[in-house]
């Protein structure tokens, strides 16, 4: 008897232990799914400051809204939740053109002691108060400074900065890259398509020497052109325009009769014609500041300032890592929150079709039955949910529109 009571409170014991180490086991699951939870909704949060949603227009016409967006560039790089790719085509596989400003003044000897007959003996034509068309060799940069003068090569660096960039790019995913060159003219024998072949990106670079004047519009026209017919609707692509110097050639059609003006233009009619298109300037020293940034954007990009050709190498680099990032973007969007106000109640939408990188959308919603009267208000909020929880997570307001 005895024994079968020492026997059962055993088993018993057995059986409290047991309990109490599921009950331990539930209880920590509990807890690391709360910690994971937390952990996920954290990366969320954080990664809603890297999307980017823009309201490019807005029409009404009683009850229905018609809203255009657009996803710029520069969106989440990386993620563990829930990731799919933001649409188009594989990482990697953008269409990139430099477009190199080879006027005059990116190789010239300045000097107000340096005459028109030493400059000729130099190999350059005169163009007061700049020599241009001169070779970047130690001879005749020590020949300029020799005559007192200041030789100043932007040429060089700007090769350089090219090279560099261009490695950068065609090391990762399947990039093309092209290379318009721009005097007065578009100099074709110092330009390429589009395409990976780094040696030959490098071949004619070598070739390029400075001279004559500054057509901004025809190389951005000119970079618009192949992208239209070399590159398909569905890739990213980029122009990336350099320019040390003042637009002072018109472009044909332009309309304007002003170089400066047809150069904006230019853009402005390559960002509207290209699907996918992202304009970057860059303006070396002495350079339109004010054109180059109109012309970004125009484009949708950002304007570079260099001061010091030391600084080429950085800023295309910059670019480079830009692009790269860019195109290589994923979502963890669920989808989009649109909330409209009348002033005095609200309404929310969802929008499950979000735009791609650099891709515009349009939407159509009917508010019938649900707010009526004048629309003053529109705002936008990205929203995820977690797939194991079925939480929303919704982040910071992404853009917004006024009723003026």
């Amino acid at each position: 008897m005895k024994n079968q009571k020492g026997l059962s409170a055993i088993v018993i014991t057995l059986i409290l232990v047991v309990i109490s180490l599921v009950a331990v086991g539930i209880l920590w699951n509990t807890i690391q799914g709360l910690i994971k939870g937390q952990t996920q909704i954290a990366q969320i949060q954080s990664q809603f400051f890297s999307e980017q949603i823009n309201i490019k227009n807005v029409y009404f016409e009683e009850p229905f809204v018609n809203m255009t967006i657009r996803k710029p560039a520069g969106e989440i790089k990386s993620s563990s939740v829930n990731l799919t790719l933001a649409g188009g085509p594989p990482p990697g596989e953008a269409d990139i053109f430099s477009v190199v400003d080879l006027s005059g003044s990116m190789r010239e000897c300045n000097g107000s002691t340096l005459n028109s007959a030493r400059c000729n003996i130099m190999g350059g034509g005169w163009t007061s108060p700049v020599c241009g068309s001169l070779n970047a060799t130690s001879y005749v940069s020590s020949l300029c400074i020799g005559y007192g003068a200041t030789w100043n090569d932007k040429l060089t660096a700007t090769q350089n900065a090219n090279k560099d960039m261009i490695t950068s790019l065609l090391s990762s995913g399947s990039n093309r890259i092209g290379l318009i060159a721009y005097k007065n003219i578009v100099i074709d024998s110092n330009s390429t398509s589009l395409t990976n072949n780094a040696v030959l990106l490098n071949t004619v670079m070598n070739s390029w020497q400075a001279g004559s004047m500054t057509c901004i519009c025809c190389g951005i026209n000119n970079a618009s052109l192949k992208l239209s017919q070399q590159s398909t609707a569905e890739k990213p692509k980029s122009i990336i325009v350099m320019s040390d110097g003042v637009a002072n050639v018109n472009c044909s059609g332009g309309g304007s009769n002003n170089a400066k003006n047809d150069s904006v233009k230019a853009a402005c009619n390559a960002n509207s014609s290209l699907n996918k298109l992202v304009i970057y300037s860059i303006g070396v020293m002495g350079a339109d500041e004010a054109t180059l940034t109109e012309i970004a954007k125009c484009g949708g990009g950002k304007y570079f300032s260099v001061t010091n050709t030391s600084e080429l190498i950085s800023t295309y680099q910059a670019i480079a890592q830009e692009i790269l990032e860019s195109y290589q973007s994923v979502t963890s969007l669920s989808y989009l929150s649109i909330i409209f106000f009348n002033g005095t109640n609200s309404v929310k939408e969802k929008i499950f079709d979000i735009p791609a990188v650099l891709e515009t959308k349009t939407y159509n919603f009917n508010l019938q039955g649900m707010l009526s009267g004048k629309i003053t208000r529109i705002e936008i909020y990205p929203v995820v949910v977690i797939e194991s929880t079925k939480r929303e997570v919704i982040g910071p307001l992404l853009d917004v529109w006024v009723a003026r």
